[in-house]
């Protein structure tokens, strides 16, 4: 049976809340840019990459590109959680692993975000 999960001993330990913090500043990051770079509007813009497209993107209404943020939201409190039940199963290096791929993932995520929103800025 699986025990509840003890928040003292987690919010105690600085090494595991650093790299919820650090996965936290990605995320605060991408929210950063999004909100400075999408702008609402008639045109339809790039939302999505792709090598088999002869035209490497395809086109969509302004608010697909809200769905990064969304994106990037879920991986936050699904990583969290997880590492949170993690470090009560397997102990704090594998939670801390699994934070930081989380927090790898949402570079990834901000990587991709801001090469689509280069392209929408080149169709301006």
């Amino acid at each position: 049976m699986i025990k509840r999960l003890q928040l003292k001993l987690l919010i105690s330990d600085r090494a595991f809340l650093a790299s919820i913090g650090v996965m936290g500043a990605v995320l605060l990051l991408i929210i950063i840019l999004a909100a400075f770079n999408i702008h609402p509007g008639e045109l339809r813009v790039p939302v999505r990459y792709s090598r088999f497209d002869p035209r490497n993107y395809s086109l969509g209404q302004w608010y697909y590109l809200l769905n990064y943020i969304l994106f990037a939201g879920i991986v936050f409190v699904s990583h969290v959680l997880l590492g949170a039940k993690l470090y009560q199963i397997k102990g704090r290096l594998y939670a801390q692993v699994y934070v930081y791929f989380g927090a790898i993932i949402l570079l990834i995520t901000a990587i991709f975000f801001m090469s689509i929103i280069k392209v929408v800025s080149w169709s301006d």
